[in-house]
């Protein structure tokens, strides 16, 4: 699917793109308009300064002492003014593009959240970090820095090359004469800096990636005593990316150096006459210095210039990186209606099959039924696809063909995304947030009372533990756990799914890490204090089987009820 997308992407037109990096500046346009208006007039009061500098010269000369000190002090208010309006425009636009980065972020991680989970297991964590931080902060940086300073660079451009020619139409000629020929040589630079960033970026994501999986598995490394191999991995990648950037370091000097001499031979050009007609008399001292500080202005515009549209079209790469994920269907959004525990009768599962590619069918018209308030056990070996019938039943994938849906009193509801709310899972991994016991507790249950707590806690066997720790529910614990066992983290997990207060309780080998008679207590507790609360156990355990009135074992993609 990875391998289509990446296809269908390479048709988008750079048009097309620049479509999309305009429409990801909507609801800031003002602002951008503003910082390039502020940093606009600031390029005009650069110029002014060079005329004022001009006269102060000529009155210098002429003996104007009045003339010369009036305009001195108009220079140094002028400069003060433009320093603050300078440190301003630096304040203000790092305040909005730090806030258009965090809506830009917060809107890109929302699309890995209403993406098809298929589709998503495909990225690597770390790659998922480096599109959502490091591509994100690249658009940012184009629509709220360099949109901005194109603009002021032309007006700077325009103004300066108006001004020279109105004292001279030659060197005005000569210093903007290499102009056109540099903004082109930067965009042939652009569209080949393209290709070069879009590998660079891809070997940001797999570095990325791959130092995410080593500090996760950090315990792994350490127990097969790999660190020499790991560390070695490591230098391969950094060495693979250094080298990249290292040849878009030389191919840019090389041709930002090409650049550089010819204006170096246009500035020369230009300051040579301008000496030559002051040798002349034909002009003054002061407009000579004029001539060279509006030559640079004129030069400085296009240069820079040219280094900023090779960026634009660069970033094009990140774009492409970010709008894979709005090129891939999302998840069905329809609503399914509020159903109250009394009405729901059944999950069924109708002539379901389901394959990850079509020569390895996983499940192949499987028909099951759970009745609401049913404790079952289902069981097999690893691979039959158990997990796939979890994930079917909370809509992270969906049949090949058949159906699964809720069946209730009024009818029937299919499983879709927004049914998710009546289940309640807890898989076998850790999966506890950074924060404290009660921020993981309150999950998705932010108004549970202190009863409904403590009741999941004790159906859990956790809470006598945790209320011994120094701060009870305020412990603070974390993706490594944070000083609790694997077991103990997994009663917290259970416990949370119970403050969900779900009619269904989904647990994937959820009590692994427990010893029987933990494990036993617990399936025990649900069943007392949760009598209605409908749950589906995954386990290879014996024992958790006595205390399930129904158990079905997935053999040759279907189900065969055992009990």
């Amino acid at each position: 699917m990875l391998k289509k997308i990446k296809e269908k992407l390479i048709q988008i037109s750079n048009k097309e793109l620049f479509k999309t990096l305009f429409s990801y500046s909507k609801g800031y346009r003002l602002k951008i308009l503003y910082i390039t208006i502020l940093r606009a007039v600031n390029s005009l009061a650069t110029i002014g300064v060079a005329l004022l500098t001009k006269n102060i010269i000529d009155s210098a000369i002429s003996k104007d002492l009045s003339s010369t000190y009036t305009l001195g002090a108009i220079v140094v208010v002028g400069l003060l003014l433009k320093l603050v309006l300078s440190k301003y425009t630096t304040v203000y636009s790092t305040k909005v593009s730090e806030t258009m980065f965090n809506d830009l972020q917060h809107k890109t991680i929302k699309t890995f959240y209403n993406n098809q989970w298929l589709f998503m297991s495909q990225f690597k964590t770390g790659d998922l970090i480096t599109r959502s931080s490091n591509d994100v902060s690249r658009i940012t940086g184009i629509l709220m820095g360099t949109f901005p300073t194109i603009v002021s660079l032309l007006v700077q451009l325009i103004t300066a090359f108006v001004i020279l020619s109105s004292y001279d139409q030659m060197i005005a000629f000569i210093a903007f004469i290499l102009g056109p020929a540099t903004v082109s040589i930067s965009w042939v630079l652009g569209h080949k800096l393209k290709e070069l960033q879009a590998v660079i970026q891809e070997s940001i994501s797999e570095l990325n990636s791959y130092i995410t999986e080593s500090i996760q598995n950090m315990d792994l490394i350490q127990s097969f005593d790999i660190k020499e191999d790991a560390l070695d991995k490591l230098k391969d990648l950094q060495d693979k990316k250094r080298n990249l950037v290292y040849k878009k370091a030389v191919f840019t000097a090389i041709t930002k150096g090409i650049i550089d001499f010819g204006f170096t031979i246009g500035f020369l050009g230009a300051t040579l006459l301008g000496a030559y007609k002051l040798y002349n008399g034909v002009i003054s001292f002061g407009t000579f210095t004029a001539f060279s500080q509006l030559v640079s202005h004129i030069q400085s515009p296009i240069y820079g210039l040219s280094k900023t549209i090779p960026s634009i079209i660069t970033v094009l790469s990140s774009v492409e990186r970010v709008i894979v994920f709005n090129e891939n269907s999302m998840e069905s959004q329809n609503t399914a209606p509020e159903l109250q525990q009394n009405e729901l009768m059944s999950l069924q599962f109708e002539d379901v099959s389901f394959y990850y590619l079509k020569d390895n069918i996983i499940l192949d018209q499987l028909n099951l039924s759970i009745n609401i308030g049913d404790k079952i056990a289902l069981i097999g070996t690893s691979g039959e696809g158990k997990t796939t019938i979890l994930r079917l039943v909370m809509a992270l994938l969906e049949p090949s063909s058949g159906a699964v849906k809720l069946n209730c009193i009024s009818g029937s509801v299919p499983i879709t995304s927004e049914t998710r709310k009546y289940f309640s899972y807890v898989p076998q991994k850790n999966s506890l947030f950074s924060g404290s016991i009660l921020d993981n507790l309150l999950l998705a249950n932010k108004n549970a009372s202190k009863e409904v707590i403590e009741k999941a806690l004790q159906t859990a066997c956790i809470y006598d533990f945790i209320m011994s720790l120094p701060n009870g529910v305020n412990t603070i614990v974390g993706e490594r756990l944070g000083g609790l066992s694997e077991g103990q983290a997994q009663r917290i997990c259970i416990a949370r799914a119970l403050v969900h207060n779900t009619p269904f309780l989904i647990l994937d080998e959820a009590t692994s890490a427990l010893d029987t008679e933990t494990e036993k207590c617990i399936v025990i507790n649900i069943s007392e204090n949760y009598s209605k609360k409908t749950l589906i156990v995954v386990t290879h355990k014996t024992e958790i089987l006595n205390y399930c009135n129904h158990i079905f074992k997935l053999d040759n993609k279907k189900t065969t009820k055992v009990r």
